[in-house]
């Protein structure tokens, strides 16, 4: 079904007073709008016509899209075939109301409503609204840049380390399962104390504690070593990391933004063969913050020199690689492959897999 009704969101990156055709000047506040449409037939079409900005103005949302000053994001879809649900959407949202925009053929007030500067919460609203007509929502992307996590995203290393551990457990003379065990315990208790900053990463913190603990254990520096060297031997990429072949051909830039080591991180970049596929590798070492913090996504944004708006971010923790990004304006794809649950609506779209992203993110380039 190539039907339905979406709210597109849009970014307004400078606010001030535009011009609106024949509806005259209206004034916009810096923030996102949520612009709700239909297309009972094309809608694909109409998606991608939004995303990618008009060649000529046709809609009131045009004024918008065409201008410098607002960057079309994100489409959340609904299909249906009913377009008496395009003006249901529009009340559904719930916004300050830009009076008589978009609905000159409709009963609706407005079909443009303005979300306030908080991405998370306005991506929320707009796929709350979709849900609470009975459909589900699909989310398409438009984006340059898309900065993509390593750890659980493009390899299995959060289940390697265990397996790594173990191997390692004869030689250091413990039993395997207590240093798994206490491993984890370990890591939890740095991670808690540390919170933000990149130091918590760090393996010869974790072994010299983790010594203390068992005794067994050798010099840091020469079990973060052999720890690393045995992780880099079994670690695996996924299967669904070809995907990004894909994107890469459709002139989207990537970049790796991973929480970790400078040095280990890369090393394990370059075992799994995927080095060549990134313009940059950016790690919380580098940038002097871990993802958990949105200045991690905003440092990394400097660093490539690329706008909020025109940047998403994937990852598999949804806590620093979606909705951390999101409080930097950088929208983000959850890979759950676990299947975990989350709290809906998600306010981003949800994947089990990288083969989708070829899907959600709409680009210039077929």
């Amino acid at each position: 079904m190539d039907s339905g009704v979406y709210a597109l969101l849009i970014s307004c990156r400078k606010g001030g007073e535009y011009r609106v055709g024949a509806l005259g000047s209206f004034g916009f506040e810096a923030g996102y709008y949520a612009y709700v449409g239909r297309a009972m037939r094309g809608l694909s079409a109409r998606i991608r016509r939004h995303l990618l900005r008009p060649s000529r103005v046709r809609w009131h949302v045009d004024w918008l899209t065409s201008r410098i000053e607002f960057a079309p994001m994100t489409a959340i879809v609904g299909r249906t075939d009913d377009p008496r649900l395009e003006d249901l959407l529009a009340e559904e949202v719930t916004g300050e109301p830009v009076r008589r925009f978009g609905c000159s053929d409709s009963r609706a007030e407005t079909h443009l409503k303005y979300l306030g500067r908080d991405l998370t919460s306005a991506r929320r609203e707009c796929e709350r609204a979709v849900r609470k007509l009975g459909l589900t929502p699909e989310y398409y992307e438009r984006g340059d840049l898309v900065f993509v996590d390593l750890d659980g995203t493009l390899c299995d290393y959060d289940v390697k380390r265990h397996d790594a551990l173990r191997k390692l457990a004869p030689k250091w003379g413990v039993d395997p399962e207590t240093l798994v065990s206490e491993y984890e315990a370990v890591r939890r208790e740095i991670y808690a104390e540390l919170g933000d900053s990149p130091e918590r990463y760090s393996k010869r913190l974790l072994f010299e504690r983790l010594g203390a603990r068992l005794g067994a254990i050798p010099p840091p520096e020469e079990a973060e070593e052999e720890y690393w060297r045995e992780v880099l031997e079994i670690v695996r990429p996924y299967p669904d990391v070809a995907s990004l072949r894909e994107l890469r051909r459709r002139g989207i830039r990537l970049v790796l933004l991973t929480d970790g080591g400078s040095r280990w991180q890369r090393e394990k970049l370059r075992a799994i063969g995927l080095e060549h596929y990134f313009e940059a590798v950016l790690t919380s070492e580098d940038l002097g913050v871990n993802k958990t913090s949105p200045e991690a996504f905003r440092r990394a944004l400097r660093v490539v020199g690329a706008r909020p708006d025109g940047a998403i971010a994937v990852g598999d923790v949804l806590k620093s690689d979606v909705l951390s990004a999101q409080s930097a304006g950088v929208r983000g794809v959850w890979v759950n492959r676990r299947g975990r649950e989350a709290e809906i609506p998600l306010g981003a779209p949800q994947v089990t897999d990288l083969w989708a992203l070829p899907r959600i993110l709409v680009t210039g380039v077929r």
